[in-house]
Order: structure tokens, then sequence, then C-alpha cells
């Protein structure tokens, strides 16, 4: 009894520490098809992206995808152009972490 008591103290203390991480991984606030924001681009920075009037901090590891180019850039991403993001949490700030090109449509085109 004194081993099975034990265990379940290690257990209940594990997850407790566990659980902070569980709520870092990716955010998904509104926007269609599983993207943060979804919207035109109207001003392209070197750490910040402007989307739908929405001014975004740019992960230092960001990542584009456009389809038909596998090695996509944020060079490839003009102000005018319709994307959707997708964002993460670092340190209580949010990042853009990946950034996908839509077609006129508001769908991926992949």
């Amino acid at each position: 009894m004194k081993n099975l008591t034990r265990l379940a103290v290690r257990l209940l203390a594990i997850s407790l520490l566990l659980a902070p991480l569980a709520g870092q991984a990716t955010t998904n606030e509104g926007g269609g098809a599983g993207y943060a924001l979804q919207g035109e681009v109207l001003e392209m920075q070197r750490r910040h992206i402007n989307v739908g009037d929405v001014l975004l901090r740019l992960s230092p590891t960001v990542k584009v995808v456009k389809p038909g180019k596998p090695k996509a850039s944020l060079a490839d991403i003009k102000p005018g152009d319709n994307i959707g993001v997708k964002m993460i949490q670092y340190r209580g700030k949010a990042y853009v972490d990946t950034i996908f090109y839509l077609n006129a449509s508001g769908a991926s085109a992949n």
C-alpha cells in the first residue's frame, strides 16, 4: 500500500509539472481553416508583418508555404497577397510560426 501511494504521488507531481507545457503549443484564435489569422498583407517589415491591420511579430524561424514552390521564403510574400498564419507562444509573446500563401478564394492550393 505504501508503494502504491508513493507511485500515485509521483504521477501527480509529474503531471502538475508538465501541465504548463501543454498550453504553450500553438494558438488558433479565430480565422478559418485552422489559421490564427487570415487576410491581406498590408505591410512587410524585417521583424513584423501587418495582416488585415493587425501587426504581428515574425519568429526568427518563420516558415513560408507557397504552392508550387518547395523552398518559399519571406521574399515571396508581397503586400496585397492573401495569407493565413499559424502562431506560436514563446515566453508569453505570440509569434508568426508559419505563413501560408492563399489563392484568391482563401484556400491553399496544395
